[in-house]
């Protein structure tokens, strides 16, 4: 469970900060991850997704007892349709590689109708601490 908040956490973090185009607006960001955002529907459908996008990937990368030690950082690039287009690794352990081909197999990362929500989902990072 611990590892599951971490990943939301680092989600949120990336789908609020890393479409800010400004110093301003990414201290806007910050400040809302710590202080409560102030557009609770914003917050509602980043959230829902952003804790699917965990579910699922938790779920499908299975049991991680034996990985214990390991720890991986992947960043995950979506097409505007959902699709993975790209995954970047911090580094090339064991873990990662399980995580790597995890979202591969998963394929698809459902989006909302939305435009601007869904260009905030398109990029995020998970972080996998078992």
């Amino acid at each position: 469970m611990q590892t599951i908040n971490k990943i939301v956490l680092t989600l949120y973090l990336v789908a609020t900060c890393s479409f800010a185009s400004s110093k301003e607006e990414q201290k806007a960001a910050l400040s809302e991850l710590f202080n409560g955002p102030n557009d609770s529907e914003e917050q509602t459908v980043t959230a829902k997704y952003g804790s699917e996008f965990v579910s699922l990937v938790s779920e499908r990368v299975g049991d991680l007892t034996d990985y214990k030690g390991l720890d991986c950082r992947a960043e995950v690039s979506l097409f505007s349709n959902g699709s993975v287009e790209k995954v970047t690794l911090s580094n090339q352990n064991i873990l990662c590689r399980k995580v790597f081909n995890t979202v591969w197999d998963i394929g698809s990362f459902s989006l909302p109708n939305n435009i601007t929500e869904s260009n905030k989902l398109r990029k995020f990072r998970l972080y996998i601490s078992p």
